[in-house]
């Protein structure tokens, strides 16, 4: 509507918010009212025409996702919407943050594996952790632990003709 893309605030400065249906819905929640997930919904938009204003729409449309994170529990509109509204706002913003730092984690831990405990011969231990090495094209080498503990090794080793 012209009054929601005409807002002004702080005095006339013209307001440049983006993700309008996240702020609508987080109007709507603070008004008292019931705001329900629809999945059957669908929205046409049209295609940016250049890479750059491509690149400058994500970028906004993240920093405004961000804004609106944070503004939702600071304002009161996440604990107004209930559990399941907070818990999926957490966990859509919290799991990239997860698979980074468990890429990183594990890229750390191949690394360490590749350069202090793979020798010709020797299969080193690891626990709760799960890794696949090639010590050459056909002799791969998989270390898998248990639930439990206990240290379970299988060296595979595959018939190849020359």
């Amino acid at each position: 509507s012209p009054e929601f893309r005409g807002l002004r605030i702080n005095g006339g400065i013209p307001y440049e918010g983006g993700g309008d249906d996240s702020e609508l819905t987080s109007i709507v929640i603070r008004k008292g009212y019931l705001a329900i997930k629809d999945f059957d919904v669908m929205v046409m938009v049209s295609p940016k025409r250049t890479v750059k204003t491509f690149s400058k729409q994500l970028v906004r449309w993240t920093r405004n996702s961000w804004r609106s994170f944070f503004l939702n529990f600071r304002n009161g509109t996440a604990k107004k919407a209930g559990n399941f509204y907070r818990a999926e706002m957490i966990m859509t913003f919290a799991m990239p943050i997860l698979f980074t730092i468990a890429i990183f984690i594990r890229a750390f831990f191949y690394v360490h594996t590749i350069f202090h405990h793979v020798t010709f011969g020797a299969i080193p231990s690891f626990t709760s952790l799960e890794f696949v090495l090639f010590s050459d094209l056909r002799r791969p080498i998989a270390l898998l632990s248990s639930i439990s503990g206990e240290r379970w090794f299988f060296y595979l080793s595959f018939c190849c003709d020359e």
